[in-house]
This record gives structure tokens, sequence and C-alpha cells, in this order.
């Protein structure tokens, strides 16, 4: 392979009159990056850090909003039989969800992930809610009840949890904005300071929610490496990862959604996630269109089960370009955090 003086050289050469810094890739207003990347970029980085992983699964999700009056699950049947792995269900409050339980009795949750989340939180209503899973022999391996930093009862929940069965389940909701350093250092900040106030008790686990925008390679360097940071500070914690779209790129006619959707998912999948949600609305409902999310749900098995991209893992490490764009990444968070 030539130098990487001799490869820019003839780059230039490739582009007469064009100067190589119209190539920059630039990332949050801080970091530039030329669009090409060479071997002597990655010499001495700890590259393909994400091979210690022992798989690149990842769940195809979709959320659901149950309003008061929904009786009808038609669209979670739907969801259901067309591959989805992951359900989060959104209420209100919590005793919303001991109603509708009744109308999804039937329905086979217990094989798949499941999230139940709501705006308010009443400790009694959930010993309540627990007795209701176990009164349908319901397992709690694969349930989840997020319970997100920025809400306000965060700190009162985590005190009173040791008392509660259901702490076990608890499942701790970090929010990373579409990519900004400082904001992504607030959130990790953040982070550090609860797990250090609220040390994890069993089973309790951490999930980082990723809002993307649509730059293909920011998306897939900038989650390889926060990964990597979380792996560095926090060596004893496996997080879950899950991804959907900034909701500004929602309001699109449904085609070109599709498109910024697929290449979304492919990114993440290229990265390594826990759960892509299939992104159309922040929740769906239950007068959704159907063929919408039949849609979403098929491009993520076409990466699954035509590129099979679940079965490599880490498909982005050696890249020269990722990995140099990772590192720089993963430099700058951990320099201002």
């Amino acid at each position: 392979m030539s130098s990487k003086k001799e490869w820019l050289s003839q780059i230039s050469k490739e582009n007469p009159g064009k100067e190589l810094d119209q190539f920059n890739h630039t990332i949050d207003g801080q970091i530039k990056d030329l669009a090409f990347a060479h071997q002597e970029d990655i010499e001495g980085l700890d590259i393909g850090f994400s091979a210690k992983q022992e798989s690149n699964e990842w769940n195809i999700g979709i959320q659901f909003q149950i309003e008061q009056q929904d009786t009808s699950s038609e669209p979670i049947y739907y969801a259901l039989e067309h591959g989805a792995e992951h359900l989060e269900f959104f209420f209100k409050n919590s005793s919303q969800i001991i109603n509708y339980l009744d109308v999804i009795d039937q329905i086979h949750l217990n094989m798949i992930h499941t999230s139940w989340n709501f705006e308010q939180l009443d400790i009694q209503t959930w010993d309540e809610l627990i007795q209701k899973f176990e009164s349908r022999n319901a397992t709690l391996d694969h349930v989840y009840f997020p319970i997100n930093r920025y809400q306000n009862h965060f700190h009162q929940v985590m005190m009173q949890r040791k008392d509660n069965s259901m702490f076990q389940s608890f499942n701790r909701t970090y929010t990373f904005p579409l990519f900004n350093i400082l904001e992504w250092k607030l959130v990790l900040k953040n982070l550090s300071d609860d797990l250090n106030l609220y040390p994890l008790e069993g089973n309790e686990m951490v999930s980082i929610d990723l809002i993307l925008g649509n730059d293909f390679l920011t998306t897939i360097a900038s989650i390889r490496a926060l990964n990597k940071c979380l792996q560095s500070k926090f060596t004893n914690i496996s997080f879950r990862i899950q991804t959907r779209l900034d909701e500004r790129l929602w309001n699109q006619d449904h085609h070109t959604h599709l498109m910024i959707s697929s290449l979304s998912s492919l990114a993440s999948s290229i990265a390594g996630v826990s759960t892509i949600w299939c992104s159309g609305a922040r929740f769906y409902t239950m007068n959704a269109d159907l063929s919408k999310i039949r849609n979403l749900l098929h491009v993520q098995h076409i990466l699954k089960n035509e590129s099979f991209l679940n079965r490599v893992i880490d498909p982005g490490g050696g890249s020269y370009y990722f990995e140099d764009l990772t590192e720089k990444i993963f430099l700058k968070l951990y320099e201002l955090y």
C-alpha cells in the first residue's frame, strides 16, 4: 500500500481544481474529519473494541401509546405477526396498565421483550401490577419498567426501590439527544452521578436511548464512540443501547421516511445496538396505519434475514474511516467528560 502522502496526492490528481478541505466531514462544529482515511490514521488505535461482544444481535422494536379508551390490540397482534421482538407500551399512568392487561391477556408476551412505560409512578400501584403479572404466571425475565432520569419522581423511586419487589425489573433510561458533544457530556455526567448515588441492585439495567439524525457516517461513529466510552468508564455494567429517529424527521411522506428509516436502521445495525425502534412516530396508537408498521418492520428483517448483519460482530470494525472517526469522537467525549 502507498503511503498516506502518496495516496492523498493521487486523490488530488483525480480531483483537479479541488482542495481536499472541500471533502471535510464536520460534526457538531467541533470535529472536522477528511472524508478519506488511510491505514496510517489508525495505527496504534484500539480498533475493533466491539469484538468483545458475543454477537451483533439486536431486537426489532416498536412502541405503542395506549389511550384510556383503547380496547383494541390489533396493531400489537399485527406487529408480532410481522416479527416485532421488543414492544414498548406507553401509558399516562400505571393504573392504566392494569386495565389494559385484560385487553392483551391472550397475547403471549412472555417470549419477547416488553417495556411498560408511564409518566406517573405510584409504588402502591406497581405492587398491584406485580401481583397481576404473577397471577397470570407471567415471567418478568423479559419485562422492563423504564424510568427516565429526567422524570420528577426518579430520585423518589430510586430511594424506595429496595422495599419494592419490582425494582428487579427497573430499567434506568438515559436519553442522548441528536449528536452534540456538550449535551452528551451532560448525560454522561448524570449517568455517572446516579450510579454513584444509587448503585445497581439485583437485575436492574441501564438503557441508553439514542436519537438519530440523517447523517449516516456520524450515526455509526458516534454510537461506536459512545459504546467505547461506556465500556471504558463503567467496566462492570452492560448497557442496552436503543436507537430511534429524531422526531423532526417523521414529518416526511411515507417513501422518504422509509428511506431515512432504512439508512438509520442500517447505521444502527453496523454500529451495534440492542434495540432498533421502528420510528414513524414517538409511539404508534391503536389506530396506526398497519401497512406503515409492516414496511418499517420488514426493513429490519431484510437487514437480519437477508443481509445477515446480526451474524457479524462489529461490521464497521477495521474500516479506516469508521475507526478514525470513532476515535476522534471518543477522545472528545472522554476529554470533556
